[in-house]
């Protein structure tokens, strides 16, 4: 299966969105505790990590699998979904 450049673009995003949402991630979890000497008790980790991946997960699936709204631009959808 030859992969083609929509797929590579999409692989490339989802990685990026996944380093900025692990670098927002540790900071709120690890250098904001540090900083201002609040500790997270277990309740409040879980929840923000759950808050944070079930997000990522839901934008990025809208994102790539949602039929195009009258606002976006149908010639890119085309574009995608296009039969060489």
């Amino acid at each position: 299966m030859v992969l083609s450049f929509h797929d590579t673009l999409d692989f490339q995003i989802s990685t990026a969105l996944g380093m900025v949402w692990f670098g927002l991630f540790w900071f709120v979890t690890i250098r904001v505790p540090l900083i201002t000497g609040w500790r997270f008790d277990n309740n409040d980790y879980y929840a923000l990590s759950f808050s944070l991946l079930q997000f990522s997960h839901f934008s990025y699936q809208q994102d790539r699998f949602s039929p195009p709204s009258s606002t976006s631009s149908k010639h890119s959808y085309a574009r995608k979904r296009s039969i060489p």
